[in-house]
């Protein structure tokens, strides 16, 4: 009997010890399997957002944290619509989501990012569900569709600009013969003994002006020319000729939009990889001025052919330079403050895709 009764004090003595190793291995387990968790999440590429039941959201993972401009710390906790005030279709679809139980989608979203930049999204809505299926709230997928938008756009225009090479050839053809019959026969009459010299300033008129319409025809003509570049061609696969005619008629335009005077800056830089050029490495160059800048109306029309906000202008100058930069598998974007300046931004790929830290001074 005292065996007995020695060893049940061990025994007691021992259960709390067991008790603490228990909860120190749950713990352990909890925390491996929080941390494993936060690297799945981390590991997407789709921003994630996880919103409670009451609307409050609990966590987001890095993708979300870049998509949305904001860190995750400022964000936990906070209601949804407080975060995405201005994006209705977001909220809605977190709510109809939590309603309706079944999963929701919109392919055609807008989020705000926090400096007030959009973005076009793509949004899915999971309900999540305890395991007695009560709703506990909802997993929102986003996946960034600018650069999708960007390429759709640009199959756009390149359609067009392809439409319009073929009529403008045609056009161009029929044009070019009767300017050249206007030349000849102008600077034949010139050549006449008997024409009067007080004649000769109108003969002259009609040179300049024919030479400027076949300006203008020559210019047709390039939207239906083919281009094939050297792949030898040093640093940037370019054309010089053509590069050179791009930024001419970019500097041209900055200082036409300065008719008071102002000051025009040209940036360059390397970029180690591009999103909009298909992460490719490519060398930038920004033309700034200080003119009077243009409304967003005029900018989603800027690189359409024979737009012009120009007195004379032929509208043909960006479009072409825009074409340039395409055939060269670069990118040109926009960008304008009303009354404050535009800028234009080139990017073209290297001929060689190294990877050394970013470096200045470029030149094209």
């Amino acid at each position: 009997m005292s065996a007995k009764s020695e060893e049940r004090p061990r025994d007691n003595a021992s259960e709390p010890e067991r008790l603490r190793q228990e909860c120190g291995d749950l713990r352990s387990s909890l925390e491996s399997m929080r941390i494993y968790y936060e690297d799945l999440l981390g590991s997407l590429q789709d921003a994630i957002v996880v919103v409670d039941s009451g609307g409050r959201i609990r966590s987001v993972n890095q993708a979300a944290e870049e998509l949305i401009g904001l860190s995750a710390q400022p964000l936990n906790d906070r209601p949804f619509e407080q975060v995405f005030p201005h994006d209705r279709p977001l909220q809605e679809l977190v709510r109809k989501t939590l309603d309706s139980g079944r999963t929701r989608t919109d392919f055609d979203a807008r989020l705000t990012r926090l400096d007030g930049s959009q973005v076009v999204v793509s949004a899915v809505g999971s309900l999540i569900r305890d395991a007695r299926g009560e709703a506990r709230g909802v997993v929102l997928a986003l996946r960034d569709q600018t650069r999708i938008r960007d390429l759709e756009e640009r199959l756009s225009r390149s359609d067009r600009l392809a439409a319009l090479g073929t009529v403008a050839a045609g056009v161009a053809h029929e044009i070019r013969n009767p300017l050249a019959g206007l030349r000849g026969a102008a600077q034949l009459l010139e050549g006449e003994s008997d024409f009067p010299p007080a004649f000769k300033e109108y003969t002259s008129v009609i040179i300049k002006e024919v030479d400027r319409l076949a300006g203008i025809v020559e210019i047709l003509l390039s939207f239906a020319s083919q281009r094939v570049y050297d792949p030898q061609l040093p640093e940037i696969l370019a054309d010089p000729a053509e590069i050179r005619q791009l930024f001419l008629n970019l500097i041209r335009n900055g200082v036409e939009a300065m008719p008071g005077g102002g000051e025009l800056t040209l940036r360059t830089r390397y970029e180690r990889s591009s999103q909009r050029c298909g992460g490719l490495s490519v060398a930038v160059a920004e033309i700034i001025d200080q003119g009077v800048g243009f409304d967003p109306e005029i900018e989603r029309h800027l690189f359409t052919p024979f737009f012009t906000t120009k007195e004379g202008g032929t509208g043909l100058g960006l479009a072409i330079c825009l074409r340039i930069v395409e055939d060269h598998g670069g990118v040109m974007e926009a960008a304008s403050q009303p009354g404050k300046g535009s800028s234009f931004r080139v990017m073209l790929p290297l001929a060689k895709q190294p990877g050394p830290a970013p470096q200045e001074g470029l030149r094209p």
